[in-house]
């Protein structure tokens, strides 16, 4: 197992009830199906998600809120144990659905046509690598990420693709379920895109926080999920204007700062943050400061009590030594010295 926290350490529990509260009455996913209609209705050739015509089926799904409409995917799935057991023509529903829960960034990329054609159209250059995936993640096997990352399926990049994962991982008692890594949960990480995300030691770091919590790792994912949207935007680029008395607003307002929100993208914020880099220096005691690997790593001791060098530490990695925390220095190495 990996020693490296990248997730911070959130109210989970709160965050979790809040998006199943947000479930109760989101329905984002509407626009997903009006979307594949109207290419069907345009051109009938285009019969392409399995309720394109079924208009009973179409008025169902759209009185769904996201929770309903998960919990279907998952029983459509749990009904049978094995891929062998699912005919191309249930594959492709599910399929189907778990694009409609995603919505419409990236969701609808399958259902695009171009020269009279498209990837959903096309399933059968494509289904029985799906079925290799979904393979991969009945069995919570974390290849399947990789299996994604290579491109084995049109249009399923880590954001979506890790949706499928998802959703085909789990089982009865999902303890071991693997979980979406979109920009959201990559952020939370550290990085800005999905594609960038770390994704073993994402899933090491959700399955050591489900254990800790008694939760199971899709709920871990799920208020990842759900912090994120509260503070960020979906490109990792904004960090929304809430009350700073908000749950975790410290967390929130530290990663902004780890990935540069505000700053990069902000010409005075910018030159305020190096003239402050540029004068700060820090005799630490050696006790304080740990080098591993050509990183620094400071004691949350000597960061609780030293302002100046907060803005230059990332909580979100962290070691933990002789029981004592440890969090990575991020600013100038020959800034630091110690006696």
């Amino acid at each position: 197992m990996n020693d490296s926290n990248i997730l911070p350490k959130i109210d989970f529990n709160y965050w979790y009830n809040k998006n199943s509260e947000d479930s109760n009455t989101e329905r984002r996913f509407v626009s997903m199906i009006t979307r594949i209609n109207n290419i069907f209705e345009k051109d009938n050739n285009f019969k392409q998600a399995y309720f394109c015509g079924d208009h009973n089926e179409t008025f169902r799904l759209k009185e769904l809120n996201y929770n309903q409409l998960e919990n279907e995917i998952i029983i459509l799935i749990r009904n049978k144990k094995n891929e062998a057991d699912f005919s191309n023509m249930e594959i492709l529903k599910i399929f189907d659905l778990i694009q409609i829960w995603g919505g419409l960034t990236g969701g609808s990329n399958p259902y695009q046509i171009k020269d009279n054609n498209s990837v959903r159209l096309n399933y059968k250059n494509w289904i029985e690598k799906y079925r290799k995936l979904i393979n991969l993640s009945i069995n919570q096997n974390i290849e399947g990420y990789t299996f994604v990352i290579e491109k084995n399926i049109p249009c399923l990049n880590m954001s979506f693709g890790s949706k499928h994962i998802s959703f085909w991982s789990r089982k009865e008692e999902d303890d071991n379920c693997l979980v979406v890594i979109d920009n959201k949960i990559s952020g939370i990480s550290g990085v800005k895109t999905a594609s960038e995300a770390d994704y073993k030691v994402i899933i090491e770091n959700v399955y050591k926080i489900a254990n800790e919590l008694n939760l199971k790792p899709y709920q871990i994912e799920k208020a990842l999920f759900t912090f994120h949207k509260f503070y960020f935007d979906n490109n990792n680029s904004k960090f929304n204007d809430v009350d700073v008395n908000s749950i975790d607003y410290d967390i929130a307002n530290n990663l902004k700062e780890f990935l540069n929100i505000g700053m990069i993208n902000n010409p005075k914020d910018s030159k305020k943050a190096f003239k402050f880099i540029q004068k700060t220096m820090f005799i630490i005691p050696k006790r304080d400061c740990l080098k591993i690997n050509n990183e620094v790593y400071i004691s949350m001791e000597y960061v609780s009590k030293t302002i100046k060098i907060k803005s230059l530490i990332n909580k979100l990695s962290s070691i933990t030594k002789e029981k004592r925390i440890f969090y990575k220095y991020i600013g100038d190495k020959e800034k630091l010295t110690t006696i």
